[in-house]
């Protein structure tokens, strides 16, 4: 009689937190339904991404997604990238045209420093929905997107990207110092970086994914400016410290030089021929940030 007692006593001790984390999801919830906004169903979303109402709320932010997201891109706003996210992938197809997709991502592709107008805790949750969307632009073949509308995608996905990678880093200088007192001990610093460092090394596989692409696919686009605009970007981006790791550990230099080769237009082709060089980087990449 006396293990019954203790069975239903562990039991209600196990209960007692389910209920009180269920009611604290309920009653977001209904703060977010209260504000009904794309930004508070994300929010919700951030917080519960399996909770009981994840799906009610990426349909309730597809559903307010199609009219905000030509709004959200010309404002260069942070929130675009979650907004296009739930125009395109959320809810399993896109809830706008082809057209609007293509129109938004051209703003967005010009919007200078957006990545960083995103909040630090936010950029993984950015790239998360971006990563998702590109990959359903790829493989859905909507209807008036191709080529041009991925790459553009692509450079914001990227500065978004090399953000995290920047934050991650900072996470694991902090890992190495968390006493001013003593020295961390190694055991403890592993510990503690190796979550960011995996952090580093998928948005790095993910940022030469999307280059190699890039690169193989960007000669196709007939329009000469947007080559043109598209190598100046990615000449700029060679300034990035974690481009200059990158260009020579994966690669890329190798990439860049096969485009050159297949562009018809000699300018366009001199500015490739920058990007390799600069890719190509000087001496050994030491692996990353650590």
């Amino acid at each position: 009689m006396k293990d019954g007692r203790y069975i239903i006593t562990a039991l209600l001790l196990i209960a007692l937190p389910l209920a009180v984390l269920a009611k604290g999801e309920a009653d977001d919830w209904a703060k977010a339904q209260k504000k009904g906004t794309i930004q508070a169903y994300d929010e919700h979303l951030k917080n519960y991404p399996r909770g009981t109402y994840s799906e009610q709320a990426k349909r309730e932010a597809s559903r307010l997604s199609g009219p905000e997201l030509q709004n959200s891109a010309s404002r260069c706003d942070s929130l675009f990238p979650r907004v296009f996210y739930y125009s395109v992938s959320a809810s399993g197809a896109p809830v706008v045209s082809g057209a609007a997709v293509s129109s938004s991502l051209d703003k967005a592709a010009g919007c200078m420093g957006m990545a960083k107008s995103i909040g630090k805790d936010d950029r993984p949750h950015a790239a998360a929905g971006l990563l998702d969307s590109r990959s359903s632009l790829v493989q859905m073949n909507v209807q008036g997107v191709g080529v041009r509308e991925v790459i553009n995608l692509d450079l914001v996905l990227l500065e978004i990207e090399n953000e995290v990678i920047m934050d991650a880093y900072d996470e694991t200088v902090k890992c190495k110092n968390q006493s001013a007192w003593v020295d961390t001990p190694k055991s403890e610093v592993f510990k503690c970086s190796r979550p960011h460092q995996e952090v580093q090394a998928r948005m790095a596989q993910a940022m030469s994914d999307q280059l190699k692409y890039d690169f193989a696919n960007v000669s196709s686009v007939p329009d000469e400016n947007f080559r043109m605009g598209f190598w100046k970007e990615v000449n700029g981006m060679c300034r990035w410290l974690v481009l200059e790791q990158m260009g020579p550990a994966f690669g890329l230099y190798a990439d860049a030089k096969n485009a050159m080769a297949r562009e018809p237009n000699k300018n366009i082709a001199g500015k490739i021929e920058d990007v390799s060089i600069k890719l190509a980087g000087t001496g050994k990449p030491t692996g990353g940030f650590r």
